[in-house]
């Protein structure tokens, strides 16, 4: 008879590292690339979404100031929103959010080549 595996029991692949705590651990996480942009609904201001980690989006915030918090915002050479000719910048702060807190990606905006690799000294 062979030996076969039970239905209710996970594959070592499947199985959870946990760490001193009992909580899952971060080696898990599976990580995907991301390029878009969606709204972030904690300050209604979008974000360029670069990454998708496990349950959360790794992003970086999009506004009209050229400074936030005191901190100096970096100014893009062409505004994502094909429809809006004002200036607009981005945080030098990548930032982490669970993806439940944004809206659905925001259609027709892009960043240029040049904004492109402005922001990927952000996206670490």
């Amino acid at each position: 008879m062979e030996n076969k595996k039970h239905s209710n029991q996970k594959s070592a692949a499947h199985s959870a590292v946990l760490n001193s705590k009992g909580k899952k651990s971060d080696k898990n996480i599976r990580s995907f690339p991301k390029d878009e942009f969606r709204k972030y609904k904690v300050n209604g201001h979008p974000s360029y979404i670069y990454k998708l980690e496990g349950k959360d989006y790794k992003f970086i915030g999009i506004t009209h100031s050229n400074a936030t918090q005191g901190v100096g915002n970096i100014e893009f050479d062409k505004n994502p929103d094909p429809e809006d000719k004002r200036k607009s910048y981005f945080k030098p702060i990548s930032e982490k959010a669970k993806t439940t807190k944004f809206k659905k990606p925001i259609k027709n905006w892009k960043l240029s080549s040049e904004d492109r690799n402005k922001i990927k000294n952000y996206t670490k």
